[in-house]
């Protein structure tokens, strides 16, 4: 979920830069610290619990050289956080002065819950066990629950949002749900290279 981290820098910066062209004030501290707190430490606890996949031990190592990260694993989180700053910066820009932080808070949000299911498995979703780690299951709804209530209803005014409009709303769910079909693609596209290797 790295990717995640870079993106919400990479949005971030981005927001500072439309919100002095635009005057959109960007996400504030408590704002990203919400998304932190939130999105992330769910993601990743609920990541640690995960089951692996069967074929885990007959994989070839990922890199030999010794290093943390292969370059594919580099090249992967930079293109995912690329995907996640744009998609965001495209909901802040949507939003405009009114409804520019709301968005893109939303978007952020709801970004790193469906990101933190392409991590699930380096197959494509429609062949992944959902069943096999209920903690995330319960805890992405729960997450989702409650970043939704705050960008629907006046509750979010506590974080300095503002409440969506129904389309606003609709908008920056489906700029979050593009992730998954982007990261299937890119999942089919690598197994077609490794197969050929």
């Amino acid at each position: 979920l790295l990717a995640c981290n870079f993106g919400e820098i990479g949005a971030y910066l981005g927001m500072l830069m439309f919100g002095l062209i635009f005057d959109i004030p960007p996400l504030v501290a408590v704002q990203l610290l919400w998304i932190n707190l939130l999105t992330d430490c769910t993601s990743v606890i609920s990541l640690t619990i995960e089951k692996s996949e069967p074929n885990v031990m007959h994989k070839k190592p990922l890199t030999l050289s010794g290093h943390l990260f292969s370059r594919n694993a580099l090249l992967n989180i930079a293109s995912d956080a690329i995907v996640i700053a744009f998609l965001t910066l495209v909901a802040f820009l949507i939003g405009g002065s009114t409804a520019g932080t709301t968005m893109a808070f939303a978007t952020l949000s709801m970004i790193q819950i469906f990101h933190s299911y392409n991590m699930k498995t380096q197959q494509s979703l429609l062949k992944a066990d959902f069943k096999s780690n209920k903690f995330m299951n319960f805890s992405s709804v729960l997450v989702l629950f409650i970043s939704i209530f705050l960008v629907v209803t006046p509750a979010g005014a506590l974080f300095g949002l503002t409440a969506l409009g129904f389309w606003q709303f609709v908008l920056s769910l489906i700029l979050s749900l593009v992730i998954i079909p982007i990261s299937e693609v890119k999942k089919i596209a690598i197994y077609k290279i490794v197969t050929k290797q």
